[in-house]
């Protein structure tokens, strides 16, 4: 196997801008797909 070099660090302030959510789901519903308004239901 072949290793990549390690790609440059970033700093702090840019690594607050990027949005990271955690958690566990809980529950999963199956869903009708939405018709596009102006089409025809099928």
């Amino acid at each position: 196997m072949k290793l990549k070099p390690v790609k440059a660090t970033i700093n702090y302030s840019d690594l607050e801008k990027v949005d990271i959510r955690v958690g566990t789901i809980e529950k999963a519903e199956v869903m009708e797909k939405p018709v596009p308004e102006g089409a025809q239901a099928g």
